[in-house]
């Protein structure tokens, strides 16, 4: 799904996109559609996405991921939030699909969003989860993708084994603390 699309289309199109993908997403509940509305900023689709997200024991977990994120870009609603972070940390759900749901997260600047993070990162079984859970936190505090992936790179040997080993848990807790200091969350549409 090219995004950039969108940007190019005139009034009428992007109406009748809009209507398109509402049908797509109420047919059958098509992430790609909601991705489309969310980039849309589509205030049609906040009903249906509700909607979705609540069955999500019934959908698959990366197409709720997708509905959260669509959710969040049309109005920021908590829902959204509390449906991904409550998603990455499930660990019946497979573990590429919580990473797909903490990547998520680092778009959604919000103190929630951050806690849900914060949360994972210290307590998470899965490495995956921990090294996107820190790397996101980063990104919501303002830093670059690239230096968020440097710095996360450069603590991945104390993110392997923070939910084992006290003292990786803590080297991770201070270097965190020590990169967020003085650092607040990222305004809307920067991260």
């Amino acid at each position: 799904l090219d995004l950039r699309v969108f940007d190019r289309l005139t009034p009428d199109e992007r109406a009748e996109a809009e209507r398109l993908l509402l049908e797509r997403l109420q047919g059958g509940g098509d992430s790609r559609a909601a991705v489309g509305l969310g980039v849309l900023k589509s205030p049609a689709a906040v009903e249906p996405l509700r909607r979705a997200i609540a069955q999500q024991p019934g959908q698959g977990a990366m197409a709720s991921a997708a509905y959260a994120e669509a959710l969040w870009r049309i109005n920021r609603d908590p829902q959204a939030i509390e449906a991904v972070a409550t998603l990455a940390a499930d660990p019946r759900v497979h573990e590429s699909s919580r990473v797909d749901a903490v990547v998520a997260l680092g778009g959604m600047p919000s103190p929630q969003a951050a806690q849900a993070m914060e949360t994972l990162l210290g307590s998470d079984a899965a490495y995956l989860v921990r090294y996107h859970a820190f790397k996101g936190l980063l990104k919501l505090h303002g830093y670059s993708a690239k230096e968020a992936d440097d710095l996360t790179g450069a603590l991945a040997p104390h993110l392997a084994g923070a939910h084992v080993r006290p003292e990786a848990r803590e080297t991770v807790r201070a270097r965190l603390a020590e990169l967020l200091a003085g650092r607040a969350l990222a305004a809307e549409g920067s991260v």
